[in-house]
């Protein structure tokens, strides 16, 4: 009875750590989001749009969504729409990654990575599987933003590497290049249409800030002179 009891729990609890979610939407979409001047890329969670498969963000399984930027920017936020079969996460919980453009298709080399200084969540009034589809607002440290070129394709992606319980919203219009996704650690990218799913992006939006050539320390040496 013991046995039982055990290989029941691993099998219920292995469910929750799948490389994709599966499930129907429910209820009304209700998101703040910010004015479209503030945007860097726009792909606004639309429920039209969304596949009845989400991604894992966590553990061996990443993936990233294309933007090229119009103009050259500090990213000071990345919007996702995500859903949490566990606890919701914290910043200390989940990392930002930027990466270049590889040529083949896909992300090229690692540009960034960092831990969010806050994380605010929004609940949409949508669910997917049963489970709140989240507004998750990361915010990247003001200290060292992510500086983006102008008419440079890059790659972002977010990850929550110590729960197996996060997953992104797939999207079934795509803008750019169709997302990327890596299924086992130190495995190739790979679109997201050959792990047995149609063409699709993940919904987000990027704010930024736009550059200019004097750094924030040169404005604080300035500030103390007055």
């Amino acid at each position: 009875m013991k046995l039982f009891f055990v290989v029941l729990f691993v099998a219920a609890a292995s469910s929750f750590a799948s490389s994709t979610l599966t499930g129907e939407i429910a209820g009304k979409c209700i998101l703040e989001v910010p004015e479209t001047d503030d945007y860097v890329d726009s792909n606004p969670f639309v429920e039209a749009e969304m596949y009845s498969t989400a991604f894992a963000g966590f553990g061996d399984y990443y993936h990233a969504e294309d933007f090229t930027p119009s103009a050259k920017y500090d990213i000071t936020h990345v919007w996702w729409w995500t859903i949490s079969t566990g606890a919701v996460p914290g910043p200390a919980d989940l990392e930002v990654l930027f990466y270049d453009d590889n040529p083949a298709g896909g992300p090229g080399t690692e540009l960034w990575s960092g831990v969010p200084t806050a994380v605010e969540l929004g609940d949409t009034g949508v669910t997917f599987a049963g489970y709140v589809i989240w507004e998750t607002r990361v915010t990247l440290p003001d200290t060292d933003y992510f500086l983006a070129e102008q008419d440079v394709t890059y790659w972002v992606s977010i990850h929550r590497p110590g729960a197996d319980t996060f997953y992104i919203i797939l999207d079934a219009t795509v803008e750019g290049n169709e997302c990327y996704r890596i299924v086992t650690a130190g495995g190739p990218w790979v679109p997201g249409s050959t792990t047995g799913y149609p063409a699709t992006d993940t919904f987000q939006i990027i704010e930024g800030d736009p550059y200019v050539s004097l750094d924030r320390g040169t404005w604080g040496s300035i500030k103390a002179v007055f």
